[in-house]
């Protein structure tokens, strides 16, 4: 399983937000994924284009709003 401490392991990663896109669909898997996994998004599979651009989206203002401070 990829958990996003997988993912941010390298230095040059661990700024980056991660949004899992998945086919796991119940609220369990999404509270794991958001707490016990450490995404920042979580979008169920098949998913909508313009819910993921707005997830997107949301990731990079909250980004960039964590680098300001």
């Amino acid at each position: 399983m990829v958990t996003s401490s997988i993912l941010k392991k390298p230095e040059r990663l661990r700024h980056i937000p991660v949004i899992f896109l998945t086919g796991m669909d119940s609220s369990e898997d999404l509270v794991k994924g958001l707490t016990v996994l450490g995404a920042e998004g979580y979008i169920r599979k098949p998913f909508n284009r313009d819910e993921m651009i707005a997830q997107v989206k949301v990731m990079l203002r909250l980004k960039k709003a964590e680098d300001r401070q």
